[in-house]
Order: C-alpha cells, then structure tokens, then sequence
C-alpha cells in the first residue's frame, strides 16, 4: 500500500495547511515544466496522487482506515512464531514499546467537547499473533481541544507480555453557530435595522443552554456583546471563557415603495449621527482642497 504521507514529506497528525503547503513545494519541484527527467515525471505523478487522497476530508478517512488495517495485518505476519514439536525458541529480538502503539481519531461535536463526555470504541489489535476486537469506554475531559491526543496505556497491540498505547486524537466538528477563539465562543448575530433602531429583549441558545440578551436601541453593527463565562472550559474544568457575539445589521436587499416613501420622508427630518457628520465636514474639505 502507498504511504501516501511520507510521499509529500508529512505525518498522520498533519492539517489540512501543511499538507496543501508541502504539496506545493514539491509539486513545483518536480513540475514537468520544471523538471523533464523520468524520475522527475514519475515523482510529480505520486505526489498529485497522493494529494488528491489527502486533501479530501473523506478520501483521507478511507485511506487511513485502510492504512490501520495494513499496519495491523503486517504487524501479525511479522511476529508469527514457527512453533516446532520440540522446542519453541524465543524470538531472535523483541517488538519495539512503539510499534505496539496505535492510534485512532475521534470526532466530537463542540457541546461534548466543552463538557465532556463518555464514549464508546471498538477496535482491532494484536494480541500475540491472532487479531481481536476490543471495546473501551473513553472518558473525555471538560474543554478538551480540536488536535489533543488521549493516552490509553496498555491498550493497544500486546506481543510476548508487552502492550502497546492507544492514542485517541480529537477532531472537533465545525459548529453552525459558533466558532471557537481559545476558550472563548464567538457567535455572528445578524439583526434588522428596527431591531437595531428600536432595541430588543430576546433569549438566543448558548453552547449549554440559553441567557437572555438585550439589544439596546440605537446598536451600531460590528458592537459586541460579552456574555461572562459562557464559553469553553479550561483544564481545570472550572474556568471558562466567554460568548462573544458580533452584532450584524442586516440591511434587506428589496424594500416595497411604501417602505421608500417612509425612508424618504425619514431622511428629511433624519438628525445626522456625530460621526457621520463629522465625516461629512472632513470629507468636503478634502474635496475642496483637490478641486483647488
């Protein structure tokens, strides 16, 4: 089987980014236009192959599946013992603590992430030179982070009285309504302008549940507002971060006439903002100034 990782020169663990930069630099570097050598053309064909499985999200999913099974069959080939009749000598050298480990990837929304959760796996391993389905219940800490490793001692390939590790890799799913800024949430909240003028008591859900909010009358768009410790646990699971929501004003695309004859009617008794008329005066002095 192709490693398609150690073909562009990066890890297992590599994002998305590193894959995509190391492709570019070797993909320039064995260019046909570049490089016209058979080596070169060869080289260029592996890695475009490799990038086409890796940077996409399922196709990489599938590889590394695959790629599990592999390793776990080769390592069972490798460690098979010919028994005789009358002796049954031990092996010339011990497996490696490393190659006894493994690792596999688990995929958690943002509410297991932030308030931990328990989940259930099941897996393959080597127990000695026969294959094995395992289940382990995995508990997940508070505010654990999108790319943190978990380390499950002993639990994974065994081989004449020595066990390997398990390493569970987190991924934390994209959100639909929040995005993560370290331990603070970050929310974008689009309002209308009557909102926006007007003010509004509302409620909106949190990553745990729900809080009230008031938007006061008169709110400029890009505001914020900071709802205290509403976001992601920290290690200790205690503390955490804050929601943050980007306040949006979302001006309607189409408007009935009616609806312009009120803005028109509006606009004549309309008092300027301060900053608006500022720019106003400044802007018509740099106007003079350039008809000058």
């Amino acid at each position: 089987m192709k490693d398609y990782y150690r073909i562009l020169n990066v890890s297992p663990a590599s994002t998305k980014q590193a894959i995509r930069k190391s492709y570019r630099k070797l993909a320039g570097q064995f260019h046909p236009d570049k490089n016209q050598s058979a080596e070169a053309e060869e080289k260029f064909k592996q890695i475009s192959e490799a990038y086409n499985v890796l940077s996409n999200e399922e196709r990489r999913k599938e590889y590394d599946q695959s790629r599990k099974v592999v390793h776990m069959d080769s390592f069972s080939k490798a460690h098979k013992t010919d028994y005789k009749k009358k002796a049954q000598p031990a092996p010339k050298s011990p497996p490696k603590k490393e190659f006894l480990d493994a690792s596999i990837i688990m995929e958690l929304n943002l509410e297991e992430a932030c308030m931990g959760c328990e989940r259930q796996i099941v897996f393959n391993r080597i127990n000695n030179s026969s294959k094995e389905k395992k289940q382990l219940t995995v508990k997940i800490p508070k505010g654990i982070e999108s790319g943190k490793k978990l380390k499950l001692v002993g639990q994974s390939h065994q081989k004449g009285g020595k066990k390997g590790d398990l390493f569970i890799e987190i991924r934390i799913k994209k959100h639909p309504l929040f995005r993560c800024d370290q331990k603070n949430l970050i929310m974008q909240m689009p309002i209308s302008i009557s909102d926006a003028v007007l003010g509004k008591q509302m409620s909106i859900p949190t990553l745990t549940g729900r809080a009230k909010i008031s938007i006061r009358p008169g709110t400029q768009s890009n505001s914020l507002l900071i709802l205290k410790n509403q976001g992601l646990f920290y290690e200790d699971g205690v503390k955490r971060g804050d929601l943050i929501l980007e306040i949006c004003i979302d001006i309607p695309a189409q408007i009935t006439e009616e609806d312009r004859k009120w803005f028109k009617e509006f606009k004549i008794r309309e008092t300027l903002p301060s900053s608006v008329a500022q720019f106003n005066i400044q802007m018509q002095k740099l106007l003079l100034k350039r008809a000058s």
